[in-house]
């Protein structure tokens, strides 16, 4: 026998803080962007190097610059999966279309950045 204890979880609570999780990790794509820009360019200018100049920075250093800035960048997008897919399983509702374009902006970051560096060696 079952018996209720009056104590109800709503299950569109979760899913809609979640939901509203993925959308802000798309808001903060821009940002990101800033971030990764400075990271990216602290990083080679740290290290030695000054971005811009003709001569191009070695492979090594190149690297140690642009992986932590491709980290940055692709972050929300991520992040926005992991939520939108998390709310998706828990309501089922509209959750996907935040993971739609945070796989896409991390597919197109991805895929405009890796061969622009392998070009330009």
């Amino acid at each position: 026998m079952i018996s209720d204890t009056g104590l109800h979880v709503d299950p569109s609570k979760p899913a809609t803080r979640d939901l509203c999780r993925a959308w802000v990790a798309l808001a903060l794509l821009p940002v990101a962007f800033v971030v990764a820009m400075v990271v990216g360019e602290g990083l080679i200018t740290m290290l030695g190097y000054e971005s811009g100049a003709e001569d191009p920075v070695p492979v090594g250093p190149a690297l140690l610059a642009s992986i932590p800035a491709l980290l940055i960048l692709i972050a929300p997008g991520i992040a926005a999966v992991f939520y939108s897919r998390r709310a998706y399983r828990a309501d089922g509702r509209d959750a996907n279309v935040p993971a739609w374009i945070g796989g896409l902006a991390v597919v197109l970051v991805v895929a405009l950045n890796v061969p622009a560096f392998i070009v330009g060696r």
